[in-house]
């Protein structure tokens, strides 16, 4: 391709003009475009209006009047939720903390004060005797008189609400143990009445027979009146001397 001469047509080009006429038409277009936009403005603001702003109502304040004793229980919740309480200090400091109070040494006594010892007088012995008419005069000890034992008797001791309702006069103990008799325990059931009515064995003396014959006597007993229809009380029975000497024996006592 050959490129064109320079002495060639050419295309078609816009001719601008010379003239400076075409910059006072450009701000004369914007002058009546400003114009125009302002009368729209204004013809739309006329159309329609602003809303009317409507304040609001006026906030309510209430007095809380000290001198009547109906806000009392208000006052004293105002005063409770005080938010100054919760952050005050609350130091107790004790009295007297700092305070070391001087005692000189010589203001308090160490060690007693002694006195000087007292003169002990010697111990004056008694005199010597003769040997001899010592062991001449010794007489020989005494015979010891072997006498009978002193009889203690057997006993009953009532506890419980039966101790101020057993009976006065109790009827002799015949029993008769052949080893060592422990203190025998039961447990009675006396009526309104005065009558035995139960005697069970809580804890034996060690011999069956004793204890056969220590329940046939209490069941044999009759107790002062009472109150209730039927009163429960332990009885201990504390032998003597009369439970080995035999049958026959003297009678037993009641404490």
């Amino acid at each position: 391709m050959n490129a064109p001469s320079a002495a060639g047509p050419r295309g078609p080009v816009l001719a601008m003009p010379t003239q400076g006429r075409g910059w006072g038409l450009l701000a004369g277009f914007f002058v009546l475009s400003f114009l125009a936009h302002a009368v729209a403005f204004y013809l739309l603001q006329a159309a329609s209006p602003a809303p009317a702003a409507v304040t609001p109502p006026p906030e309510d304040l209430s007095l809380l009047d000290l001198s009547n004793p109906a806000n009392d229980g208000l006052r004293r919740w105002i005063e409770a939720q005080d938010p100054a309480l919760l952050y005050a200090s609350r130091e107790s400091v004790p009295k007297a903390l700092l305070v070391f109070p001087y005692k000189p040494s010589y203001a308090g006594m160490r060690s007693p004060q002694q006195s000087a010892p007292e003169e002990n007088s010697p111990a004056v012995a008694p005199p010597a005797r003769d040997p001899i008419a010592v062991i001449s005069g010794a007489a020989a000890p005494a015979p010891v008189s072997e006498g009978a034992p002193a009889a203690v008797p057997s006993s009953v001791r009532f506890s419980g609400p039966l101790a101020a309702r057993g009976p006065k006069a109790l009827p002799g103990l015949s029993t008769e143990g052949a080893a060592i008799l422990e203190p025998a325990r039961f447990l009675i059931g006396v009526t309104g009445g005065g009558e035995v009515r139960f005697a069970f064995l809580q804890r034996s003396s060690g011999d069956k027979a004793v204890d056969d014959e220590a329940g046939t006597l209490l069941l044999a007993m009759h107790f002062a009146p009472g109150s209730a229809p039927l009163a429960w009380g332990v009885a201990s029975f504390f032998w003597g001397n009369d439970a080995y000497g035999g049958k026959g024996a003297a009678g037993g006592e009641k404490r």
